[in-house]
Order: structure tokens, then C-alpha cells, then sequence
């Protein structure tokens, strides 16, 4: 007898719970073997699962190969006496339902489902599809690096928190001990409350684990009674996580002391683990359990990005402990998200003095934070990018040199487009992290993705539905479409909107939007005497005009400079003298010399500082004397009046300044020499005189400042580039003027006609023509004597580009 007939007549002669019994005996064993398969294959957490579910689905299949034996059975015996009788579809049942095809269609079937399962397993089935690093690639398991999972917490309800807290917690603990370096908490826990789930067994957290590339991971208990806490925690390996490596249980009263006790014992098990070395977590973040706690909500709110609950928080956490250092720099970045420049130093300058408390990876992190504040670009961006190569999962770091590369990089003549990848990483780990969604969303309206912006729109509402920055966002989205009903209804909304909240609308709806009109819709509201204080209402004046003049629309902006001299005669010289500076400007002699006399009669003294918190509405305070110089300077170059304009920059150079100014005095005296240079002809001496400047400025001064931006200065390095032949080098000066402030926008039609008249001379027809027609549509209603310029430049498209 063959071993298929032995097997099936054993079938036969057995009940059904024997047969049940020994199906279920035999998949306990297949079930030990993949868990051996898997722990040792590394194979996905998912694929212990799936086995279990084809031995679920392979029961009904032995079920009925056990009734088809039956029956085959109870027809053979009777079959002499039902020959006869059957009929032939009958017949032909029955000769099917041998013992044969029955089990070899259960063979057949069971084989089907385990090459679906195979090829499933590997076209990635088994991996989750928007992991840590979806879009990134993977990340290498290195054995030096650990996760820590959250724990399951037991007791009070107040300690709750403790299950996510551990993560940063004994995160920290184990990071810098020997070669160790844990995952980011913050990806972690986004990654593990957004999406996978927490892990239910060493085997699901092996394959967690090893989508942060890290090689070992802890799984843990907490369990509270009475205010006494006892702590287990296991480390595994995540090539072989069936057993752990080290296991630790600590009881006490004192979380942080339970803490460094478990880091101790864990790195005992590890081979080469230098318990010895192990620092005080108190030492690392903070000694007070309250102060933790408050951190954590502060964290929690800036994800979501509520900041101003976000600040509070961080501010009620170093009240409990004032030596605090990791909430005094996150006090520093949300104070940074609410344009409160006061808080936002102080805190930073308390988190360095401080930091002496911090691991040595926070603290490198504090150090790069506080070069990007003293508006070191270079050496902040330097800075990150080591802390990310060293930790690829450090959220914080990521989103940082984001920040760098979106507001520092046109400054410098590169753009803004090197922080997407950035900003899309920082959401890879941490899919909710509202503001590199913001940041994203404003990429999206610039390139006019509208999918894309609509997409990311939607994501930020469903996250924020009461966040703070709701209406700038749903500017972006309105002023990027033509919908005039949704503007209406976002202005209503605005009417009782406050100052801050309007200027941002204004901002974003200038530099990513691109919609001109908005923008004099939205400055306009500032310009309520009713409602607002006389600098915000000269912020107001001053923003429609900037939108004015990238229209070439001149007279019109003269007016609006015309309407703060009724209130704010000082500014408005300021203001007139600027727009006297700005490319296509028709000032004559006479009238820049009497510009040029109304800006040194002013008397900084009588400029009072403004009361406004917010840095979009104080960003002169302290320097009226230093604007006062660099106009003059200025003035006088254009005047050819080489003697007085280097004398102005000799003082600027020496010239006191707040803080915030950073290299400012420096730089504008910089640039009022290279105009001295360019105005004599020396354009090599222009460049080299502006190739000086450090452009050291905290990037927030230069958002709402055209001095801070240095606008002026970066399109005349364009234009020296441009002289000297370096095409190339003055096409990433010239594309990147208008971003940063609104006044930048007024630079962009000019920027527009100078790089088609490179791409002219580089022989590149096509893209001369798409800046033409750009610097048209901008100026189509530009004022009667500038509109021969207008009718060059259709003239130009008509010719490079015939059929368009």
C-alpha cells in the first residue's frame, strides 16, 4: 500500500476529534519552526501571522477530505447494491470524491495559499507601507542601536503617561552609554501611536526595531500601588528576538532613580556594556516628575501645532525645575512659532547656560540651535547635518536643518527647494507633525501643486481643527485657485482676527501664493485706524506698497508712503528713500538729493519703539540710527557722491547694535561700498566687497525687515554675477528674491527680465521667453511711463517664442 492510500484510509478509520487532535498537534509544530524560521531569517513580524492564518484556512480543507473519506467509504461498501439505482451525475460525483482527489485537492489548495503568502511576504506585504523611513530608503540594522517601546503601565490613571514617558526616558538613559545610540523618541512614538501599533511580543517588536535600524529594543511593565512603582523591562536583539538578553526589575518610590537602576541592569547584558558609566537620568533631563510630565505636554501640544498651549507648558515645566535645559530650548522654538523674540533668546540663552545637565547628543543639538540663532547659517547647517548622519532618526535635527534650508537658504542665493526632502523625512517618522506639514504646504502653493496643497490642506485641518496658524494656511489654499466666494469668507473670518494673524496671511499670500491682489486686500485690514495702533497700520501701508511696486505700479505705492507721513513723518522718509533704491525707480537727482536730506534730519532719538510683542511690527526697535546711516550711504552712491557714501559705512561699521542684529552693520556697510564700486565701474570690486558680507541675522528679524533681507544687496550680487559672466551663480541670486519678506516681491519682475536675459545669452530661447512673459503678466498694469519696458518684453516672447 502506497503512503497516500495509508494516509487517507488512517483518515477513514479515525473519528473526527482524533483527526481534529492531531491537526491541531501538528500545526503547534509547524508554528515552533516558523518562529524558529523567522527569529533566525529575520524574516517580518507579519509572517508568524500569516502561517497561522493558513493553518486556520487549511481546517475546513482536512474537514472535508475527512467527510469525502466517510462517504467514499460508505459507498464502496454499498456499492454492489446502488449501481443500479444511481443516476449519472451521481456516478460521476462519486468517482470525484475518491480519497485521491480529495486530499490531493487539499495538497493543491494548501499549496495555493503558500506561494500567494510567499509572493505576498516578499513583494513586501508583511512590511508596513508607510514606515519610519517610507520614502528614505532603508535604514541599516546597526547592533549599536536601541529602541525603547512604550510601556504597559498598571495603576493609577495619573501615570499613564509613564507607558509613553519610559520611551524618552530610559531612551536617554541608554543613549551615549558606550556605543549606544537610541532611537528618536518622537519618531517612535509617532510611528508606534500613528500607525503600527504598539508591539504585542518580542517578535513584533524585532520587526519594528528594525525599521529604525536599530539591533536592539526594549519591551517593559510598570505597575504602580500606592505611589510604589515596580518596573520590569526585557532587552532582546532583533536578529533573534526569542529570547531576551537582559532582563531587570526594579520597586521604589522614585521613578528616576527605578530608571537609572533599569538602564544599569539591561547594559549589564549587553556584551562590553559599560553599566559603570551610566549617568543619572535626573542629571540628563530633569529631577522632578511634575517638570517631565509638563515637558511631555509641551511636546504633545507643539506636534499638534497649538503653540501658544505648546509655550505655556514648556514654561510651567522649567517653573518646576528652573535647571530644566531641554524645556528652556523647546520654550525657545515655540516662543520662536509666536513671533515672541523676547522669549525666544532668553530661553535659548537659559537652555545653553544649563546644558551642562543634557546627554552630549542633546547637547550638540542645543549647540546647532544656537548657532541657527545667532543667524550662523553655515555653521548651523554644518552642525545638523552631523547630528543626523551620526542619529538618521533624530526628528529634531531633521526639521532643524529644514528650518535652515527654507528660510536661511535664499539669503544666500540657494533655494528653498532643498528642504522639502527634509521636511517630507521629518513626517516619514512623524506623520502628524503639523509644522513640517506647514512648511510643505507652502512648497505645494509655490510650485501650484494643487493636488498636492489640497492633500496637505486637508491633513493640517483635520490635525489643527483650533490650531494657530488655520488662516494663514487656508490663505495659502484659497489665493492659489481663483475662488472669489472663499475669499470673501476668509476675509470675514479675518475681521476679527488679530494683527499677527493678518500679517501672516499677508506674508504667505506674497512669497508662496503669489497673488498681489490678496496681498492688498489683506493690508488693508491692517491699515484700520479703528482697530489697530499706528505701527501696525505703517506695516500695513508699507506691505500694499511693496505688492504695488512688483506691479510697476509706483504712483500708487508713493501714495500709500504719502498715508503713514500723515501719522509717522520719520518712517515715511524711510519708506520713500527705500523705494528710491528699488530697480526701475524714476527718481532724478534733485529728488534723491532731497531724499537723502530728509533721512539725516531724522533724529533716531524721536523714533519711539514699538510696544508690539510681535517681532513683525518692533523689527526696527534699536535701529533707526543704523537705517538712517545706510540710506544716506546709499543715496549718496547713487548720487556719485563717493566721499560721503564710504564716510556713512565707515561709521556703520562701527555702529552699536542690539543683539538681534547680528552682522547687519557690517553687511549694509558692505553693500553701501559695493554700490560705490558698482557706480564707478569696478564690478569686480563690487562682487568682492559683497562676497564680505557674513549675512549673520536671526532669520525672523529678516522676514519682516528689508534691511535684514539684505534685498537690495542680494540683486545687486545678481547683477554683478551677471556682469562678470557667472550665469549660473546670478540665476540662484535672482530666482531667490522674493522670498524671505514682502518687500522682496517688489525685486522679482526685475529678477524675472535679468535671468530671460541670461538664458538669452546661454542660448536657451525657451526659458528667456517663460521670464518675459512672467515680468509681463506681473506688469500688465504697470503705471504709463514704464509700460515701454512692458512692450520690450512682450516683444521678446513674441520673437523667442513665435507660437506660444
Amino acid at each position: 500500500m502506497d503512503p497516500l492510500r495509508r494516509l487517507t484510509d488512517g483518515m477513514r478509520e479515525r473519528t473526527l476529534w482524533q483527526v481534529l487532535g492531531l491537526y491541531a498537534a501538528g500545526s503547534w509544530v509547524g508554528l515552533q519552526v516558523v518562529d524558529i524560521l523567522a527569529n533566525n531569517f529575520n524574516l517580518p513580524g507579519s509572517f508568524p501571522t500569516v502561517a497561522l492564518g493558513l493553518l486556520i484556512l487549511g481546517l475546513p480543507i482536512i474537514l472535508a477530505t475527512y467527510f469525502v473519506q466517510r462517504r467514499t467509504s460508505a459507498s464502496e461498501e454499498g456499492e454492489a447494491g446502488t449501481a443500479d439505482t444511481e443516476d449519472g451525475t451521481t456516478a460521476v460525483v462519486r468517482r470525484w470524491l475518491t480519497r485521491r482527489n480529495a486530499l490531493a485537492g487539499g495538497v493543491v489548495a494548501f499549496a495555493a495559499w503558500g506561494v500567494v503568502a510567499a509572493f505576498w511576504l516578499l513583494g513586501g506585504g508583511g512590511v508596513p507601507a508607510s514606515g519610519p523611513a517610507a520614502g528614505t530608503g532603508e535604514l541599516p540594522v546597526s547592533p549599536s542601536v536601541v529602541a525603547v517601546f512604550p510601556f504597559s503601565v498598571r495603576g493609577s490613571p495619573d501615570f499613564e503617561y509613564l507607558g509613553g514617558g519610559m520611551v524618552n526616558l530610559l531612551g536617554t538613559k541608554l543613549d551615549g552609554a558606550g556605543d549606544l545610540r537610541s532611537v528618536d523618541s518622537r519618531a517612535l512614538l509617532s510611528f508606534v501611536e500613528g500607525q503600527a501599533g504598539e508591539p504585542s511580543n518580542p517578535t513584533s517588536g524585532a520587526s519594528l526595531a528594525s525599521q529604525f535600524g536599530a539591533g536592539l529594543f526594549v519591551l517593559g511593565d510598570l505597575v504602580e500601588v500606592g505611589g510604589e512603582f515596580q518596573i520590569t523591562a526585557e532587552l532582546y536583539e532583533s536578529r533573534a528576538p526569542s529570547r531576551p538578553i537582559a532582563e531587570a526589575s526594579v520597586e521604589g518610590t522614585n521613578a528616576f532613580e527605578l530608571v537609572d537602576e533599569l538602564a544599569t541592569s539591561l547594559l549589564a547584558g549587553v556584551e562590553g556594556g559599560p553599566g559603570a558609566r551610566v549617568r543619572r537620568i535626573a542629571a540628563v533631563t530633569t529631577t522632578s516628575l511634575e517638570a517631565f510630565r509638563a515637558y511631555l505636554t509641551g511636546e504633545s501640544q507643539f506636534r499638534a501645532g497649538r503653540f501658544a498651549e505648546a509655550l505655556e507648558a514648556f514654561q510651567e515645566a522649567a517653573r518646576i525645575d528652573s535647571l530644566f535645559a531641554m524645556a528652556y530650548y523647546r520654550m525657545s522654538v515655540a516662543a520662536e512659532w509666536l513671533t515672541r523674540p523676547e522669549i525666544e533668546v532668553a530661553a535659548a540663552e537659559k537652555a545653553y547656560l544649563h546644558s551642562s545637565r543634557l546627554s552630549d547628543r542633546d547637547r550638540r543639538v542645543l549647540e546647532a540651535f544656537l548657532a541657527w540663532r545667532r543667524g550662523a547659517h553655515g555653521e548651523a547647517e554644518q552642525r545638523y547635518r552631523a547630528i543626523v548622519a551620526e542619529y538618521p532618526t533624530d526628528v529634531e535635527a531633521w526639521f532643524q536643518l529644514g528650518e535652515v534650508y527654507f528660510h536661511a537658504n535664499p539669503l544666500h542665493g540657494r533655494s528653498i527647494e532643498e528642504s522639502r526632502e527634509v521636511f517630507e523625512r521629518v513626517l516619514s517618522f512623524e506623520p502628524d507633525d503639523a509644522v513640517s506639514i506647514i512648511h510643505l504646504i507652502r512648497l505645494a502653493a509655490f510650485d501650484r501643486d494643487l493636488g498636492t496643497l489640497d492633500s496637505l490642506v486637508n491633513r493640517f485641518y483635520d490635525l489643527n481643527p483650533a490650531g494657530d496658524r488655520l488662516a494663514e494656511m487656508r490663505a495659502l489654499d484659497v489665493f492659489s485657485r481663483d475662488a472669489p466666494a472663499r475669499k470673501d469668507s476668509l476675509f470675514d473670518e479675518l475681521k476679527d482676527a488679530t494683527d499677527q494673524a493678518i500679517w501672516q496671511v499677508g506674508w504667505n499670500t506674497a512669497i508662496y501664493a503669489r497673488n498681489l491682489a490678496g496681498v492688498e486686500r489683506t493690508a488693508r485690514m491692517l491699515t484700520d485706524e479703528s482697530r489697530f495702533a499706528s505701527e501696525v497700520r505703517t506695516t500695513g501701508h508699507a506691505m500694499e506698497s511693496a505688492a504695488l511696486l512688483a506691479q510697476g505700479r509706483f504712483e500708487a505705492a508713493r501714495a500709500e508712503v504719502e498715508a503713514i507721513g500723515r501719522y509717522d513723518p520719520a518712517s515715511a522718509a524711510q519708506y520713500r528713500a527705500l523705494h528710491a533704491l528699488i530697480p526701475f525707480a524714476t527718481a532724478d537727482r534733485g529728488e534723491l538729493g532731497s531724499l537723502r536730506a530728509a533721512v539725516l534730519a531724522i533724529d533716531p532719538v524721536d523714533i519711539p519703539d514699538s510696544r508690539n510683542r510681535s517681532f513683525f511690527f518692533n523689527k526696527h526697535n534699536g535701529l533707526h540710527h543704523v537705517i538712517r546711516l545706510y540710506l544716506s550711504g546709499m543715496l549718496s552712491a547713487r548720487l556719485s557722491d563717493s566721499s560721503a557714501a564710504l564716510s556713512f559705512a565707515a561709521v556703520l561699521d562701527s555702529a552699536s547694535a542690539p543683539p538681534k542684529a547680528g552682522s547687519l552693520m557690517i553687511d549694509l556697510a558692505a553693500g553701501i561700498r559695493a554700490q560705490v564700486a558698482a557706480s564707478d565701474g569696478r564690478t569686480g570690486d563690487a562682487l568682492a566687497s559683497m562676497e564680505s558680507q557674513r549675512t549673520e541675522i536671526l532669520y525672523s528679524w529678516a522676514l519682516a525687515s528689508p534691511y535684514s533681507a539684505a534685498v537690495l544687496q542680494r540683486y545687486a550680487r545678481g547683477q554683478a554675477l551677471q556682469e562678470l559672466g557667472r550665469y549660473e551663480e546670478a540665476l540662484g541670486w535672482y530666482a531667490n528674491l522674493g522670498f524671505v519678506t514682502i518687500f522682496g516681491v517688489a525685486f522679482v519682475p526685475a529678477a524675472h527680465l535679468r535671468q530671460a536675459e541670461i538664458h538669452e545669452a546661454l542660448g536657451q530661447p525657451a526659458a528667456a521667453a517663460r521670464h518675459y512673459a512672467a515680468f509681463v503678466e506681473m506688469w500688465r498694469n504697470a503705471d504709463p511711463e514704464l509700460q515701454p519696458i512692458v512692450q520690450e518684453a512682450r516683444e521678446a516672447v513674441r520673437r523667442l517664442a513665435p507660437d506660444s
